[in-house]
């Protein structure tokens, strides 16, 4: 018997070179934004990115606040101040610009703004939420999180040395915008370590129990695209054409990759996530290599 197979994504995705730069502004005034958080980080501060698309957004109907003070594998503590810095502006969009961290803290804090309560208070089960937050746009910098497609969130327990996640269908961006020319900067050792993380995913959904046509035709091409690029972009990060293609499984697979795999890779890897503070991607880089 063939079971049902939910496969969800954003709204809309945007994708192409200068898609940012192009879409940006009427996406927004299609959400009606009249006051805009953009939320990033420091590195992507200094890349000069957030400076950016603060040019792309001046429009005299739209007022802009920035948000940095992101750490890399947010904490929950980092989340909580970032509710409080943020809490009574009255936001009505966020944009996230960076990697998963950055988009996971940016689509938390609209989900937590337009509900009651803390990030402990949501941690565990489906669906956390009773209700969608404030518009979100995401704009993706390395292709190994997605993100950008996902229902879900991820921070880190110091106390417990634990990651926590956060599942909800209203977690889920409204707007994805896949721009190559924002990943030409991501370091080698992150591109090949992203990159990994990305083929990974596409194996895994390849091979599941409960793989289907759907998820088969974005693995196959995953694979494939991954197998040609990955290497080139690692050695020319300037190559927007090799960077074009490892984001494609994150764009289109990653979230139907969460429904159908059993991620046997992160679940082996998690007890040494407890144990060391050695990057989860690199782990899982030396792990898929071996095995």
């Amino acid at each position: 018997m063939i079971k049902q197979v939910p496969f969800r994504i954003p709204q809309a995705i945007i994708t192409g070179v200068s898609s940012v730069k192009e879409n940006l502004l009427e996406q927004a005034k299609g959400f009606k934004a009249k006051k805009v958080l953009i939320v990033s980080d420091n590195i992507i501060l200094k890349a000069g990115y957030v400076e950016e698309l603060l040019g792309f957004l001046a429009d005299p109907e739209i007022k802009t606040e920035i948000y940095t003070d992101i750490e890399a594998e947010p904490s929950i503590e980092n989340m909580e101040m970032t509710l409080e810095k943020c809490s009574g502006k009255n936001f009505d969009l966020f944009i996230g610009i960076g990697g998963g961290s950055v988009m996971d803290t940016t689509k938390m804090l609209a989900a937590l703004l337009g509900n009651e309560g803390k990030v402990r208070d949501y941690v565990g089960g489906p669906n956390a939420f009773q209700k969608r937050g404030a518009p979100t746009i995401m704009i993706p910098t390395t292709s190994g999180t997605g993100a950008e497609v996902t229902v879900n969130v991820v921070f880190t327990d110091k106390a417990a040395k634990l990651k926590r996640v956060v599942v909800s269908q209203f977690l889920m961006p409204d707007l994805a915008i896949i721009d190559p020319m924002y990943t030409l900067t991501v370091p080698a050792a992150v591109t090949a370590a992203t990159g990994m993380d990305a083929l990974t995913h596409a194996i895994e959904a390849y091979t599941a129990l409960k793989a289907t046509p759907i998820s088969d035709l974005f693995a196959q091409d995953a694979i494939r695209r991954i197998g040609r690029s990955l290497r080139t972009a690692v050695a020319a990060g300037e190559n927007v054409e090799a960077r074009w293609d490892v984001p494609w499984f994150f764009v289109w697979g990653h979230s139907k990759c969460r429904r159908i795999c059993r991620r046997r890779s992160r679940n082996v890897l998690s007890p040494l996530r407890r144990i060391s503070s050695f990057p989860w991607r690199r782990q899982l880089f030396a792990f898929t290599l071996r095995h």
